[in-house]
C-alpha cells in the first residue's frame, strides 16, 4: 500500500495494490473501515481471486480501478454504488483483451 503517512482511514489519498494477491492488514482482519480519502486508486492483477470487500468510501470524489483480467466481462466492485460524493470514475483495463463492463448503477451527471 503507498500513500501509507498516517491511518488508512484518514488519509486523503489512499492507493491500494492488490497485485499477487497481496492485501492490507486490515483485509484480512475482516475490519471495514470508512476511508475518508478523496482519491481512491486500486490495482489488481490476473491472479486477483478474492471478491471486493464492502469498502466503505464516503469521502471519495474519484476513484481509479486499473485491473487485468483475462475474462470477457468484468463485474465492476459493488462498493461503488455507495459513494455517492463519487464524480469521476476511471476504469482501466491493461491486459490484451476487450472488455464488456458489467456496470448496474446510476451515476447522476453534474
Amino acid at each position: 500500500m503507498e500513500c501509507n503517512q498516517g491511518e488508512e482511514e484518514s488519509r486523503k489519498r489512499l492507493i491500494l495494490d492488490l497485485t499477487r494477491n497481496n492485501f492490507p492488514d486490515w483485509w484480512s482482519k475482516q475490519r471495514q473501515p470508512a476511508f475518508g480519502a478523496c482519491l481512491v486508486s486500486i490495482s489488481t492483477d490476473g491472479t486477483f481471486s478474492t471478491p471486493w470487500p464492502d469498502l466503505q468510501l464516503p469521502e471519495a470524489e474519484a476513484l481509479v480501478l486499473n485491473f487485468e483480467t483475462g475474462q470477457k466481462t468484468y463485474a465492476l466492485p459493488e462498493f461503488i454504488e455507495k459513494v455517492d460524493k463519487l464524480k469521476a470514475l476511471i476504469v482501466t483495463n491493461y491486459s490484451f483483451f476487450q472488455l464488456s463492463y458489467a456496470i448496474s448503477m446510476s451515476l447522476d451527471l453534474v
